[in-house]
Order: structure tokens, then C-alpha cells, then sequence
């Protein structure tokens, strides 16, 4: 492998960076959770992520919305280091650049929350597709420079992200549409297939992120047991 470490090596840095952004929205999201006062008890099988920002579901979802804006500053930097990682090459520099436009669109989720609907909507989806398109060309880049040590593992996990967001485009959205035009004399469902689909496809863009971070954090330390003095 021509790829050397150094101790100083800012993939190190991008690593710290991957745990930070998953860490800041996971706290967010307990902070909010954990103060909920909405109707009902929230659980993701039928509420939004989203729902947590509003001051009517918790009086703590400042945090959550802040929280959100601060990881979305953190993902761009990752995202540059992820770049940085990978080198030069068209498909890097596209993958970047969708990327910088997720991560900024995350920021403006916790700008625009849920009660802000319009605005809240559009950053969303311009968030779910870029990060589809944006870790879909990671993968495709990590797949042909297997030499840089990337477990397969991650490409998988990217596939799955693909998919799911897929499944949310075909899915129907009568549900959601009665949510969004009439919340008054909406019937929130025990099980809701899109909020926990959602979930899903969050958690999965978070566990990526994590698996990355982990994974140039290994490749650290192995080269360092192959050359103890870098």
C-alpha cells in the first residue's frame, strides 16, 4: 500500500471530526427526546427526526435545532477530509462537491425546523438526495482504490443507503400529506412506515460516518505497527 500515515496525518483529524458530527446530533437528539411534551410518548416507529425541533414537542429543541446546524458545519469538514483522503479524480471532486451541498442543506434543516414547513421540506430533500448521490460516489471511488484499505463493509453500507432512499421516493405519501394539510384531525398510526424508514436511513448515513472514522483510525494504527516511527 503506497498510503503512509504520519502522525500528524490530517485523516487522523477526519476521523475525530466523523465521531464529533455523529456525537453532536446523537446529543441533540436525546437532549429533545428526552424532554419531549407532545402528545402521546414519541418513538420513531411513528414520529419524525424532525419533530424533535419544534418548541410545541420540547422545550429543549433549541438544542436539537442547534445541534443540527453545528453537525452539519462538521460534516462539510469531513467531507473535505474524506476528499483530501481519496486524492484527486473527477469522481472525488463531484462526490465533494454534492457533499458540501448536504452538509450545508443539514445546517439548514436546524435553521428551518419542522414548524417552518416549506422552507424545512426543501433542505431535507435537497439533504437525503445529496447525501445518496455524494456517499453512493464515495463508495464507487472507495470500490476502485481497494488499495487504500477501506473495508468492504462501508461500500455496503452505502449501497443500503441508496436503497433506502429510494424506497422513500416510490413510497405513498397519503399519510404524510394528511399530517402536513390536516394536523388537527390527523390519527398518528402505531406503526408508520416513513418515519421509520426515516430513521433508518439517518442512522445508516451516521454509521457510515462512524465506520469510516473507524476505519482510518485502524489503518493508523497498523501502519504505525508496521513502521513504529511514523
Amino acid at each position: 500500500m503506497n498510503y503512509r500515515f504520519k502522525s500528524s496525518d490530517p485523516n487522523n483529524i477526519t476521523a475525530i471530526i466523523g465521531v464529533l458530527t455523529c456525537a453532536t446530533i446523537g446529543y441533540g437528539l436525546l437532549v429533545s427526546f428526552s424532554h419531549y411534551s407532545g402528545p402521546g410518548f414519541y418513538s420513531p416507529r411513528n414520529h419524525f427526526i424532525s419533530e424533535l425541533g419544534t418548541p410545541e414537542a420540547s422545550p429543549m429543541s433549541n438544542v436539537f435545532n442547534h445541534c443540527l446546524m453545528l453537525g452539519g458545519i462538521l460534516m462539510l469538514a469531513f467531507n473535505f477530509g474524506l476528499a483530501n483522503f481519496f486524492g484527486k479524480g473527477r469522481i472525488v471532486k463531484i462526490a465533494a462537491f454534492i457533499g458540501v451541498i448536504a452538509a450545508l442543506s443539514f445546517s439548514t434543516i436546524g435553521y428551518y425546523p419542522a414548524d417552518d414547513w416549506p422552507h424545512h421540506v426543501v433542505a431535507a430533500k435537497i439533504f437525503f438526495t445529496g447525501a445518496m448521490i455524494s456517499i453512493g460516489l464515495f463508495c464507487y471511488t472507495s470500490w476502485q482504490n481497494s488499495e487504500r484499505g477501506f473495508h468492504r463493509y462501508i461500500n455496503y453500507l452505502g449501497l443500503h443507503v441508496a436503497i433506502l432512499y429510494l424506497i422513500v421516493l416510490v413510497w405513498p405519501k397519503e399519510t404524510l400529506n394528511q399530517y402536513v394539510y390536516d394536523f388537527r384531525n390527523f390519527s398518528r398510526p402505531s406503526f408508520w412506515a416513513l418515519p421509520i424508514l426515516e430513521w433508518s436511513y439517518c442512522l445508516l448515513i451516521c454509521f457510515w460516518i462512524i465506520s469510516i472514522s473507524a476505519n482510518l483510525l485502524y489503518l493508523r494504527h497498523r501502519q504505525k505497527a508496521i513502521d513504529p516511527g511514523q
